[in-house]
Protein backbone atom coordinates (compact mmCIF):
# COMPACT_ATOMS: atom_id res chain seq x y z
CA UNK A 1 0.00 0.00 0.00
CA UNK A 2 1.35 3.56 -1.28
CA UNK A 3 1.99 6.09 1.77
CA UNK A 4 -0.76 8.85 2.50
CA UNK A 5 0.28 11.87 1.19
CA UNK A 6 0.09 14.85 3.90
CA UNK A 7 -3.49 15.67 2.51
CA UNK A 8 -4.68 12.64 2.90
CA UNK A 9 -3.34 12.74 6.27
CA UNK A 10 -4.74 15.74 6.85
CA UNK A 11 -8.13 14.66 5.59
CA UNK A 12 -8.91 11.70 7.38
CA UNK A 13 -7.28 13.30 10.90
CA UNK A 14 -9.88 15.97 10.39
CA UNK A 15 -12.80 13.51 9.58
CA UNK A 16 -11.82 10.99 12.31
CA UNK A 17 -10.99 14.11 14.80
CA UNK A 18 -14.92 15.13 13.61
CA UNK A 19 -16.44 11.63 14.40
CA UNK A 20 -14.35 11.30 18.12
CA UNK A 21 -15.98 14.99 18.86
CA UNK A 22 -19.67 13.97 18.22
CA UNK A 23 -18.99 11.01 19.99
CA UNK A 24 -17.41 13.16 22.99
CA UNK A 25 -20.79 15.54 22.48
CA UNK A 26 -23.33 13.33 22.72
CA UNK A 27 -21.47 11.28 25.47
CA UNK A 28 -20.98 14.65 27.51
CA UNK A 29 -22.56 15.47 30.78
CA UNK A 30 -25.87 17.43 29.89
CA UNK A 31 -26.96 18.17 33.37
CA UNK A 32 -25.86 21.64 32.60
CA UNK A 33 -25.81 23.50 29.22
CA UNK A 34 -22.06 23.86 27.54
CA UNK A 35 -22.34 27.37 25.51
CA UNK A 36 -21.19 26.97 22.15
CA UNK A 37 -18.16 28.84 22.16
CA UNK A 38 -16.51 26.56 24.51
CA UNK A 39 -17.53 23.35 22.31
CA UNK A 40 -16.26 25.07 19.75
CA UNK A 41 -12.90 26.33 20.87
CA UNK A 42 -12.63 23.29 22.30
CA UNK A 43 -13.16 21.02 18.94
CA UNK A 44 -10.86 24.15 17.12
CA UNK A 45 -8.07 23.78 19.30
CA UNK A 46 -8.35 20.56 19.93
CA UNK A 47 -8.28 19.41 15.63
CA UNK A 48 -5.82 21.57 14.78
CA UNK A 49 -3.52 20.26 17.48
CA UNK A 50 -4.60 16.34 16.12
CA UNK A 51 -4.06 17.70 12.25
CA UNK A 52 -0.85 19.76 13.39
CA UNK A 53 1.06 16.27 15.08
CA UNK A 54 -0.41 13.82 12.57
CA UNK A 55 0.76 16.05 9.74
CA UNK A 56 4.28 17.05 11.52
CA UNK A 57 5.03 13.39 12.22
CA UNK A 58 4.33 12.49 8.25
CA UNK A 59 6.80 15.21 7.67
CA UNK A 60 9.56 13.67 9.86
CA UNK A 61 8.92 10.11 8.82
CA UNK A 62 9.53 10.95 5.08
CA UNK A 63 12.55 12.57 6.12
CA UNK A 64 14.08 9.53 8.03
CA UNK A 65 15.85 7.67 4.65
CA UNK A 66 17.58 6.11 7.48
CA UNK A 67 14.93 3.52 8.50
CA UNK A 68 14.40 0.05 6.84
CA UNK A 69 11.20 -0.29 4.48
CA UNK A 70 9.78 -2.23 7.36
CA UNK A 71 10.49 -0.31 10.36
CA UNK A 72 9.06 2.88 8.09
CA UNK A 73 5.66 1.49 7.08
CA UNK A 74 5.33 0.32 10.52
CA UNK A 75 5.47 3.36 12.09
CA UNK A 76 3.08 5.08 9.33
CA UNK A 77 0.76 2.72 10.24
CA UNK A 78 1.15 3.92 13.95
CA UNK A 79 1.26 7.67 13.10
CA UNK A 80 -2.41 8.50 13.85
CA UNK A 81 -1.97 7.03 17.16
CA UNK A 82 -0.13 10.43 19.25
CA UNK A 83 -2.56 12.58 17.29
CA UNK A 84 -6.08 10.59 18.37
CA UNK A 85 -4.37 10.12 22.01
CA UNK A 86 -3.83 14.07 22.38
CA UNK A 87 -7.01 15.18 20.58
CA UNK A 88 -9.45 12.75 22.93
CA UNK A 89 -7.14 14.54 26.28
CA UNK A 90 -7.60 17.66 24.63
CA UNK A 91 -11.30 17.79 23.99
CA UNK A 92 -12.22 15.66 27.61
CA UNK A 93 -10.40 18.01 29.23
CA UNK A 94 -11.58 20.94 27.99
CA UNK A 95 -14.84 20.06 28.48
CA UNK A 96 -14.04 19.16 32.25
CA UNK A 97 -12.46 22.27 32.81
CA UNK A 98 -15.48 23.65 31.97
CA UNK A 99 -18.28 21.77 33.86
CA UNK A 100 -15.36 21.63 37.27
CA UNK A 101 -15.28 25.71 36.99
CA UNK A 102 -19.56 25.69 36.45
CA UNK A 103 -20.10 23.38 39.44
Amino acid sequence: MKNPTIQQVVFWQWLNQSHNACVNFANRNATKPTPIPVILTGYASAVTSAVSISAGLSLLLKRAQSLKPFARNLLQRLLPLPAVIYFDFKIVSSQKKFHNKNS
